[in-house]
């Protein structure tokens, strides 16, 4: 039996190149098709830091403020409020005035007094109203609890 002789110039033939071809194809593909989960989870995965830090920033505001102190020293929140009140808040954490440049929304109620020395606040974040949320994401991220007693100083 006779064998044929290599190709001296080597390489790969048509056949080899186009099953190649497709495999990488197939695998490039798939990689794209993963794209968009993995970029809508990035955003979701921000957004709900930037809730968080919101909401630990809000909730440290209160808890720090002098009890005697009817708003809070750092966003100016009022404390005393018999009604709800909302804040709106930029995406860097900032407190804004105007809503249009608002990203986010916190709303402050105060708990019922059940005595002089302890104080309860429920707070909640969201989206602010005109903000496009990512999607697959709730309209109301964060809600908390916060309590600040009034302890004698020693």
């Amino acid at each position: 039996m006779k064998f044929r002789e290599a190709n001296p110039y080597g390489g790969f033939s048509l056949i080899e190149v186009a099953v190649a071809l497709g495999i990488v194809s197939f695998a490039m593909v798939v990689l794209l098709g993963l794209l968009p989960v993995g970029l809508s989870s990035s955003q979701k995965g921000l957004a709900e830091e930037a809730i968080t830090d919101l909401i630990t920033a809000v909730s440290t505001d209160i808890t720090t403020t002098p009890y005697d102190k009817t708003s809070t020293q750092r966003f100016g929140l009022e404390l005393d409020h018999p009604e709800e009140i909302t804040a709106y808040f930029t995406g860097a954490g900032l407190k804004t005035e105007t809503v249009s440049e608002a990203q986010y929304s916190v709303t402050i109620a105060q708990g019922t007094k059940t005595n002089k020395s302890l104080r309860v606040w429920y707070v909640k974040v969201a989206w602010a109203p005109q903000v496009t949320r990512p999607t697959d994401t709730p309209p109301v991220f964060v809600e908390s609890v916060v309590m600040r007693a009034n302890l004698p100083r020693q």
